[in-house]
């Protein structure tokens, strides 16, 4: 029976057919509804579903819970060792984060405050100089001071 224009009536009927369920369709629109169905089965097994599954949900107690949802949940939740994991887990990305944030500050600061290297030599020539004109040379510490504590590792 489906073919052409009862094909397009399905759909037309398919998209309505909860409407006429539930007694909202009137006029000329109901009666085309209704024309329909009596002579499509694949449309009214589909309205025969609706009002059962309706009918069904209409009659089923009114329950209640005993108690809390969330306590139970959360019971279950506890139980299964899941909010311990979750927990890990988190701790877990926190550090590998901050691991990389120190990483990538110590790179990017190495990369722009790199000391200038030592000139040993000229250090030491400058060193046989104050030294044999006997004047403790100071760069930045006291040398001298420096070279009594050399001297007494030493000893």
């Amino acid at each position: 029976m489906k073919g052409g224009a009862m094909e397009r009536d399905c759909t037309w009927v398919q998209e309505r057919i909860s409407f006429y369920a539930d007694g909202i369709v009137q006029g000329d629109e109901e009666r085309l509804l209704h024309a329909h169905l009596r002579g499509c089965a694949d449309c009214a097994a589909t309205l025969a579903d609706l009002l059962r599954t309706v009918h069904i949900l209409e009659h089923l107690p009114d329950l209640e819970p005993s108690e809390d949802p969330w306590e139970a949940i959360s019971f279950s939740l506890r139980r299964s060792g899941f909010h311990k994991k979750r927990l890990l887990a988190r701790a877990g990305r926190f550090a590998a984060a901050a691991l990389l944030g120190i990483a990538g500050l110590t790179y990017a600061l190495s990369a722009f405050m790199t000391p200038p290297q030592a000139d040993m030599n000229a250090y030491w020539r400058e060193h046989a100089i104050f030294t044999a004109q006997g004047i403790p040379m100071t760069v930045g510490a006291n040398v001298v001071a420096i070279e009594a504590t050399y001297r007494m590792q030493k000893e």
